[in-house]
């Protein structure tokens, strides 16, 4: 589950320039919710807020019940201490793959979050069965479909 109490972001410091305001939102596991609104209304930042990409300025952000505090201003601190992650695939994946091979790829962010061989087998064998991966693990992820890509991503 995804929470937001009262959060509050703006981009710098100006105030009175808030993207969101005093936003309260719940999301439940399995939930599917659609966000929609002009260029600029704030819907990349609120879905940032909720991976722990952005810190809110103020309010609270959690995930299956754990706070996103300041220190976890990114998804690796967050996962490094145990809280769920919130996965994002943004509009142009090409744009977000940093290697040459599917498998190369999962075991990227698995690598920068520091966790030991097995458990990275073990996570990266979860998340092919999960994404159905097992056909592309050799294949160059620019060269998937965008589908496959999104899968990927997530």
């Amino acid at each position: 589950m995804i929470r937001f109490e009262k959060v509050g972001f703006r981009f710098g410091r100006k105030s009175g320039g808030d993207i969101l305001h005093s936003i309260d939102l719940e999301i439940g596991n399995g939930e599917w919710v659609a966000v929609t609104g002009a260029n600029g209304s704030g819907k990349s930042a609120l879905l940032k807020l909720m991976a722990g990409l952005y810190s809110p300025d103020s309010g609270s952000v959690f995930v299956d019940g754990r706070v996103l505090r300041q220190g976890h201003s990114n998804a690796s601190n967050a996962i490094k201490d145990g809280i769920p992650a919130v996965g994002i695939a943004f509009q142009d994946p090409d744009s977000q793959f940093v290697t040459s091979s599917v498998r190369r790829e999962i075991l990227f962010g698995l690598e920068n979050i520091g966790l030991q061989d097995n458990e990275r087998q073990r996570r990266m064998g979860d998340a092919v069965s999960l994404f159905d991966l097992k056909p592309y693990m050799g294949r160059n992820p620019h060269r998937l479909s965008g589908g496959e890509k999104q899968r990927l991503l997530l």
